[in-house]
């Protein structure tokens, strides 16, 4: 900087002294000028040119490095969990059937009936008559008269029953399938026979077979079976323990209730061992139950009908319940079969006042 400051005053000074030589030469002129005129030009270029360069480099680096870091964490973490849960299951279930059911049955009933009569009737008479008079004069007759008679009757009426032909019930002439399982002639769907009632009415001993329809619909029992106390499938009568499978009850003639044994024979009949077919109060047998249900390989053909108990419809379409004529206590056995079981329960559990469904087995 100071010599920056140097050259500009020696720059300065050479113009002032220019200034002072410029300013004599024009005086002179003046002077020696008088009354004549005389134009002298004298042009005097003086160009002094001094460069002085000083460089002064001063370089003073002064590098302070402070770092303070400082760090701090805090870290709170609050959990605050609250769970509410609040389930409301309201669950309306309205079940409405309609069934049409339009049967056409065509009917061949051939009886043959064979009746020999054979009579045979011999006569003999013989007669001696003698007048030679007796001791005493009177006549002596004698008559002896021999009849044999001879009659042979012989009378046979055999309406013949194929097993696998409808059956035609006498009664109210209603037609039922028949199925062979085994040794067993059974019929292929529930028995359906007997006066409707409503659900909130109780049978009685009146001579009057009374059955409930699901839904109080007739239509119901016409598909799928009515459904019968105990003691009205039983006619009233007493078990028939002592003598199993002689209850006729509510079955057509010629046909009986099936008793807990021959449920369980038609159970082995299908592949039940005979281990299996005596469990109690279980389910047992898969796969027997699929095979008895409808479209199974047996025939057997079983609704799930469902229940009456309790002036109330249960179960349709999910159970099906089967009465036997063997009673336990104030129970009686009975077989049940479910929609997504593959095996056959086989209980006590039920009282008689339940409404089951009835099959009929051939005498």
């Amino acid at each position: 900087m100071k010599h920056l400051i140097a050259l500009l005053v020696a720059i300065l000074l050479v113009g002032c002294d220019r200034g002072h030589r410029d300013k004599g030469t024009d005086a002179g002129l003046d002077a020696s000028t008088g009354s004549d005129t005389d134009a002298d030009t004298d042009t005097d270029t003086d160009t002094d040119t001094d460069t002085d360069t000083d460089t002064d480099t001063d370089t003073d680096t002064d590098t302070d490095t402070d770092t303070d870091t400082d760090t701090d964490t805090d870290t709170d973490t609050d959990t605050d969990t609250d769970i509410d849960t609040d389930t409301d299951t309201d669950t309306d279930t309205d079940t409405d059937t309609d069934t049409d059911t339009d049967t056409d049955t065509d009917t061949d009933t051939d009886t043959d009936t064979d009746t020999d009569t054979d009579s045979d009737t011999d006569t003999d008479t013989d007669t001696d008559a003698d007048a030679d008079g007796g001791p005493d004069g009177g006549p002596d007759a004698s008559a002896d008269t021999d009849t044999d008679v001879d009659t042979d009757t012989d009378t046979s009426t055999s309406p013949l029953f194929i097993c696998g032909d409808d059956l035609i019930d006498p009664r109210d002439d209603q037609v039922y399938a028949t199925v062979l399982i085994g040794d067993q002639c059974w019929l292929a769907r529930n028995l359906n026979v007997g006066t409707m009632i409503a659900s909130t009415t109780a049978p009685a001993d009146n001579s009057i077979i009374e059955k409930y329809c699901y839904n109080n619909l007739a239509a119901s029992c016409d598909t799928n079976g009515g459904l019968y106390l105990w003691n009205e499938m039983m006619g009233y009568n007493p078990s028939d323990a002592a003598s199993p499978s002689t209850t006729q009850g509510i079955c057509p003639p010629g046909w009986h209730l099936p008793s807990d044994e021959e449920v369980k024979v038609l159970e082995m009949a299908l592949g039940m061992s005979e281990s299996d077919a005596d469990l109690t109060n279980t389910w047992r047998g898969d796969p027997v139950g699929t095979a008895l249900k409808e479209g199974g390989s047996s025939g057997f053909d079983a609704l799930l009908s469902g229940r009456w108990t309790g002036f109330s419809f249960q179960l349709a379409g999910s159970y099906e319940f089967v009465w036997t004529c063997t009673e336990y206590g104030a129970n009686a056995w009975r077989r049940c079969l479910a929609a997504p079981m593959t095996s056959v329960g086989r209980y006590n559990t039920f009282p008689k006042t339940s409404g089951l469904t009835v099959r009929c087995v051939l005498d």
